[in-house]
């Protein structure tokens, strides 16, 4: 994955949708023992979970050390919280538990290998998991079609352009309704 030069935005940014993010806990049945957040950043969602469901045991996950540092250090001393950089030494009953998949699976094929993504599905299918979560916009090749003159002018007003320039030399136009919907998802993380 990429470098986040800009940690602290970052994780404001991740935060503004914790409410969104916490959309199936009313979903799963009492027999969830333990939830996985697969790319938990900064431990905000457990955090915030663990407070309210101290009975369930939470394991945060991310591939960035920096991030679970942040975790970790956000939910020191909270004894059903645990976190961990490595998959391969992740251990619970998945048959009584739910991985949450949040912002995630666009990440894993922006910046992930053909191997990783092969990987991360083994993990997410194979596991035994109880329930899996998802959260996430991923845009399939029906977006493509000419965008709406309308918002391209209200994206080139607004936004910066030299990121919008940036943006099209590596994606391609605006008129391209993929890549306005692309842009729109990105352009808020402009430092990172």
């Amino acid at each position: 994955m990429e470098r986040i030069n800009d940690f602290t935005h970052y994780t404001t940014e991740m935060r503004k949708s914790l409410i969104d993010k916490i959309f199936f806990m009313d979903k799963m049945d009492n027999e969830v023992k333990s939830i996985v957040d697969y790319g938990c950043a900064d431990g905000v969602l457990i955090d915030f979970l663990s407070n309210i469901f101290p009975e369930i045991n939470f394991i945060g996950f991310d591939i960035s050390d920096e991030m679970i540092r942040a975790a970790e250090k956000r939910c020191e001393g909270k004894e059903n919280t645990v976190f961990l950089t490595d998959f391969d030494f992740f251990t619970c009953d998945c048959s009584k538990s739910s991985v949450n998949l949040s912002s995630l699976i666009h990440e894993v094929y922006s910046y992930g290998t053909k191997e990783s993504i092969n990987s991360f599905w083994n993990v997410i299918n194979n596991a035994g998991f109880r329930y899996i979560t998802v959260r996430d916009m991923c845009l399939d090749q029906s977006a493509h079609r000419p965008a709406l003159k309308e918002d391209i002018l209200k994206v080139r007003r607004f936004c910066n352009a030299g990121q919008i320039e940036q943006f099209e030399s590596y994606h391609g136009s605006l008129a391209d309704n993929y890549n306005l919907i692309h842009f729109l998802m990105k352009y808020r993380y402009q430092s990172n």
